[in-house]
């Protein structure tokens, strides 16, 4: 159950208060976050947009942890693997069984540690034997059109990016890995569904990039047909979401839609589950419940 409520919801509610009783607002530790809205919104492809945002925010952005939101597990797991592909971890350690991601690293023979007994001492290097990245640093340093170089360091290579899935059918130990610390000299991304939207909190966030979706189950009153469908998401989900990014200090909000998408089609509270779906299949408790909401209306 989300801990948001509608508050006119009771204190307009005849049948509960025939006066309107006195509310009382504590204000929650919550730091100020900047909302970022799209210039256009990709209304199909928004797992590729997401994966252009985020490689954004981990190359030219300070550090601080990435939260990812999309609508279901196959979604996740293609963004998760494009970044893992992309931001691979800089480990030596051998593979490990039974750990889930511990990429492998190619090394050059040449950059490998070599016995003593291995080196002939009467050979002279050659040009050809020396490091070949040496002849090309300067021209790749100067390839900077894109980019304002008044005043600011040359960008060094990305640091390796900790990715980790989060839904609801994930392993709980799986899921557990988010509170833990990522390796030293790697930034955190999670890529979760609306899981993390109220419930917890995910320490070290300081990013979220919301797709605006939510793959939510919907009942048609014509066929009584149960499907799963992809819509946006309430204005008030999308404000919990938002709010993710300022739990441990100041952070920003990258929407994968426009401002106009937002104002026109996004509704301003989702439906509640117990209005969406008949009496009849409901158990006895529930429907004596749904009834009684559906007579004090």
């Amino acid at each position: 159950m989300s801990a948001t409520l509608r508050v006119t919801d009771f204190t307009a509610n005849p049948h509960l208060f025939p006066q309107p009783p006195p509310v009382n607002n504590v204000e929650a530790r919550q730091y100020p976050v900047t909302i970022h809205f799209s210039k256009r919104t990709n209304l199909h492809d928004y797992v590729t947009e997401a994966f252009k945002k985020v490689s954004k925010i981990h190359e030219r952005l300070p550090p601080g942890g990435i939260l990812v939101f999309l609508t279901g597990k196959e979604e996740i797991r293609n963004l998760v693997k494009r970044l893992r592909e992309q931001f691979p971890l800089q480990s030596s350690k051998p593979q490990e069984k039974g750990d889930p991601w511990t990429p492998l690293v190619k090394v050059s023979a040449k950059d490998m540690d070599v016995e003593l007994e291995d080196v002939d001492v009467d050979v002279e290097p050659t040009v050809d034997d020396q490091n070949p990245a040496d002849s090309s640093e300067e021209e790749h340093d100067s390839d900077l059109s894109d980019f304002e170089t008044e005043n600011v360091e040359p960008f060094s290579p990305a640091e390796p990016l900790y990715v980790l899935p989060l839904f609801s059918l994930l392993p709980v130990t799986e899921q557990l890995k988010i509170f833990q610390s990522p390796p030293d000299g790697c930034r955190l991304c999670v890529v979760a569904t609306n899981v993390a939207e109220t419930s917890l909190t995910i320490p070290g966030i300081k990013y979220v990039v919301d797709c605006g979706r939510v793959k939510e189950r919907v009942y048609d009153k014509r066929t009584g047909v149960e499907s799963f469908r992809v819509g946006w998401v309430s204005k008030a989900s999308a404000g919990q979401r938002s709010g993710r990014a300022g739990r441990i200090g100041p952070g920003h909000c990258y929407r994968l839609y426009s401002s106009t998408v937002f104002e026109r089609d996004f509704p301003m509270f989702a439906e509640p589950e117990i209005l969406k779906y008949p009496i009849e299949g409901c158990d006895f408790e529930v429907g004596l419940l749904i009834s009684q909401v559906l007579f004090c209306k």
